[in-house]
């Protein structure tokens, strides 16, 4: 993220990101933080593992919520 936010600076791109990841940079007012619309983005988690690989039950239940 920190190269992200360099290039961010530096204007070569720009990026969406959580606000909590450049809290620092938006608090000196070194980056910009703009509305991405009236929608509400949502995130979609989801877990890598090895294929074949059996899941201790305990990973298992936690990846089950």
């Amino acid at each position: 993220m920190e190269a992200i936010k360099e290039l961010v600076k530096i204007g070569l791109r720009s990026s969406v990101f959580a606000s909590w990841i450049a809290r620092a940079e938006l608090e000196s007012s070194s980056l910009v933080s703009l509305p991405l619309g009236t929608r509400k983005l949502r995130r979609h988690w989801g877990v890598a593992h090895l294929k074949g690989l059996r899941l201790p039950l305990a990973e298992e239940t936690f990846f089950g919520l």
